[in-house]
């Protein structure tokens, strides 16, 4: 019997991220579609339209989050080479840290929409709303571990202290529904 690696499929429709930013705002993105979808099945169309806006901000930040990795990465290589200049790292890196605090936030938004929303749908749909929650949850969290490691972010910045609140918010969220 062969014992070989099994080939890893790469889905080209979706998006590749560049990095974990990139990969918890799709998780957000993809957790509220879904939460749309059990949201309208269970009549709640202001939840299901908040959940879409959710999707709608999720997928942009997906692809500025990559945009932003994309340059932060080019101005460390150019200081790792010495070509660098230090004002357009530190403002790249700015940047990208401000896309994963609202990376954050919305995943806190998608966490506590969906604990909400697993006591208003069908009993066999409740479980999918907790792992939501929970998989935003983690998303927040991955987020908010980004900003924190960010090189130009100290501990008084305003947007770590944002994406750490909002990974904690996500957290009480996920943790609130009974599992």
């Amino acid at each position: 019997m062969d014992h070989a690696e099994p080939e890893v499929l790469i889905d080209s429709r979706l998006p590749s991220p560049l990095g974990a930013g990139g990969l918890a705002a799709n998780v957000v993105a993809h957790g509220a579609t879904l939460i749309a979808i059990l949201a309208r099945d269970a009549g709640n169309g202001a939840a299901a339209a908040q959940a879409g806006r959710i999707r709608a901000r999720a997928g942009v930040l997906a692809t500025t989050n990559d945009v932003a990795f994309a340059a932060a990465m080019r101005h460390l290589d150019a200081a790792a080479r010495g070509d660098g200049d230090g004002i357009w790292l530190a403002l790249a890196l700015g940047d990208a840290a401000g896309v994963l605090r609202v990376i954050a936030e919305t995943a806190a938004d998608l966490a506590l929409l969906a604990a909400d929303l697993a006591s208003l749908v069908d009993e066999s749909r409740r479980v999918d709303c907790i792992g939501i929650s929970q998989l935003a949850a983690a998303a927040a969290s991955c987020a908010a571990l980004l900003v924190r490691e960010n090189l130009v972010v100290g501990e008084g910045d305003g947007r770590r202290a944002a994406a750490i609140e909002a990974a904690n918010e996500a957290a009480r969220a996920a943790a609130s529904d009974g599992l």
